[in-house]
């Protein structure tokens, strides 16, 4: 059985510390579709979706926004604090991109480990 040394630590510090135990003594159980799942409940949960936890996202606030804003990478800080395996993941695992569809539609697409997921969608 695996023991943690109990550190003294603050909670951010903390949670990161478990995510990434979770991440490296977990992972041979749950594979990418798992996390592909996680991330698309987290894209059709609300923000406050959940009584007392900011839990989800608000996909809309990055329309029609400047793409120098750092809106974008808020929005996907957010979702590696409200997925701690997404959070443990490296950051070059997860990312976000805009595809420009003729005339005039924009699609907003998360990619985690190399599998792309429509926001939208």
């Amino acid at each position: 059985m695996l023991q943690r040394a109990a550190l003294p630590v603050d909670g951010k510090i903390q949670a990161v510390c478990e995510a990434a135990f979770f991440y490296h003594f977990c992972m041979a159980r749950i594979n990418g579709l798992d996390i592909q799942r996680m991330v698309r409940h987290w894209l059709k949960t609300p923000t406050n979706g959940y009584l007392g936890s900011d839990y989800g996202q608000d996909a809309k606030s990055l329309l029609q926004r400047p793409h120098a804003d750092g809106l974008a990478d808020a929005f996907l800080q957010k979702l590696r604090t409200d997925v701690p395996i997404v959070g443990a993941m490296p950051s070059e695992d997860v990312n976000l991109y805009a595809i420009n569809t003729p005339p005039d539609k924009t699609e907003i697409v998360i990619e985690v480990a190399g599998t792309g997921i429509e926001v939208g969608s």
